[in-house]
């Protein structure tokens, strides 16, 4: 989904397309489809943050830097899993990278690069955002608590609450195997 003829959706979630508060953006044509991976960018008074930002192709990146206009201020991981995108990201602006800290989990550790600042659940993150820890496949699952410029409470969960399931990981009862 990552080509050059990919295509990305950029959706704003919150506040209005002349000043959006929160963005979601994915490779089409999902996110319903099964593998779709989702990425956000919430406006707070520390600057634009990206969570666990994909690569978009060219008309999601025009799109976002119409929407954006500065670079990120920070780039939030919800999981060792979710990279993705944000080492380029921090090339490119200077954008630190936080990451959570490694925990107990089926997997092994999945960074592959290095996160400027690791995060722990209580630990101050840019924006406010808080750390709730979740039990996972991942050794690093957090689920963060967002409160947007207009009050509403958004929690961004990456795969733990309502990703997608991989088979090979599930147990054979897992609750959204099928």
């Amino acid at each position: 989904n990552e080509g050059p003829d990919a295509e990305t959706r950029v959706v704003v979630e919150l506040g209005p397309e002349s000043d959006p508060a929160l963005i979601r953006f994915w490779p089409g044509p999902g996110p319903e489809g099964a593998g779709t991976a989702v990425s956000y960018a919430l406006r707070t008074s520390a600057g634009w943050i990206f969570l666990d930002p994909l690569r978009p192709a060219a008309a999601g990146v025009h799109r976002l830097r119409l929407l954006i206009r500065e670079p990120p201020a920070a780039t939030v991981l919800t999981s060792d899993g979710h990279e993705r995108f944000c080492y380029a990201v921090r090339q490119q602006w200077g954008t630190p990278v936080r990451g959570p800290a490694l925990g107990q989990a089926q997997r092994d550790p999945a960074y592959d690069g290095q996160p400027d600042h690791l995060y722990t659940e209580g630990d101050a993150l840019p924006g406010g955002l808080r750390a709730i820890k979740l039990a996972g496949a991942w050794r690093g699952d957090h689920a963060l608590l967002w409160q947007a410029p207009g009050g509403e409470r958004v929690l961004f969960s990456g795969d733990v609450l309502n990703g997608q399931v991989e088979p090979a990981l599930a147990g054979a009862d897992h609750y959204r195997r099928e």
